[in-house]
């Protein structure tokens, strides 16, 4: 048998419902670095200057000699390997060795690592996975997915009644929150009346919003019924589609408890936080109202046994 819906209605975008239902992912193992392959000295330093020296007698002998003589020239060619041995190519060898080394050196350093974070694993890898890394874990993934789907509201254009309740609540929302992040002057939706919530709790910084709505059964004037079941489905709808959470609360709840209200605020705080994965309302639960119930209600005065 389906269970009847209770006030504080509590409802989270998709975006966070699908967060909570992901798995945190196992420890990964530490990947072992690579053996460095030595670096060597190109035989371009040794080649290069035998062949300069080479090029400069070939054209000494095309020149008839007029450079310098032959016996010159067999002297330079004797001592064309020499000097680009002694010259060019030890000179790099020595730059190349130091590398080697200091390669050689971190290479160790990562390997010495490497060793420590694999004991570290195995010691772990079959544990259960610590609550702070799972904290960590869903926050993050929160925070991405609330930036992604959540929507800014816009400053409110036009009048908008404020009833007693609102007006009753505000100071202790004040108090438990802070004006910082508190706003009862927005509103959301880009058509000919966009939606105003009743309150606004916005932390742009985690991009968190909640629309705060106080539910009352009736009208003031003229006794209409509203906000009974269904009524506030499409609205309801819209708000989490733009990435907001909604908590609506009973007017009765309102007057009765607001310190238990803000109590329970504060716990889907938490949970959009993920420094809790489950809310208990600390208000005392009231059923919600279909229409029939919210007439009834307007005929004995419902209201004013609880203002």
């Amino acid at each position: 048998m389906k269970t009847a819906p209770t006030f504080p209605l509590i409802l989270f975008p998709p975006c966070v419902e699908i967060t909570f239902k992901l798995s945190v992912p196992p420890l990964r193992p530490p990947v072992e670095p690579l053996a460095p392959t030595p670096k060597v000295v190109s035989a371009n330093w040794l080649f290069a200057p035998v062949i300069f020296f080479l090029m400069v007698i070939f054209l000494n002998v095309l020149s008839n000699y007029r450079l310098f003589g032959g016996f010159f020239a067999l002297l330079l060619l004797g001592a064309a390997i020499p000097v680009a041995y002694f010259v060019f190519y030890l000179p790099q060898q020595k730059i190349v060795d130091a590398q080697n080394v200091e390669i050689q050196k971190n290479y160790e350093q990562k390997l010495r690592a490497y060793k420590i974070a694999l004991r570290q694993y195995q010691a772990k890898k079959d544990l259960p996975i610590p609550a702070h890394i799972q904290q960590e874990f869903y926050q993050k993934q929160l925070q991405a997915a609330l930036e992604y789907a959540a929507k800014k509201p816009s400053k409110l254009r036009r009048a908008v009644q404020k009833g007693r309740s609102e007006e009753h609540f505000l100071p202790y929302l004040y108090q438990h929150f802070g004006k910082a992040f508190i706003k009862n002057n927005l509103q959301l939706g880009k058509f000919a009346l966009p939606y105003v919530p009743d309150f606004c709790y916005i932390d742009e910084e985690k991009f968190i919003y909640i629309d705060i709505e106080i539910d009352e059964p009736y009208a003031a004037l003229g006794g209409e019924p509203i906000h009974y079941l269904g009524a506030d489905d499409a609205r309801n709808d819209f708000f989490i589609s733009q990435g907001w959470t909604v908590v609506r609360f009973a007017e009765e709840q309102i007057a009765k408890y607001p310190e238990a209200c803000c109590a329970t605020i504060a716990q889907v705080l938490d949970y959009l936080r993920a420094k809790t994965d489950k809310i208990s309302p600390n208000v005392p639960l009231i059923p919600c109202w279909d229409k029939k119930m919210a007439i009834e209600m307007s005929k004995n005065q419902h209201r004013q046994y609880y203002k």
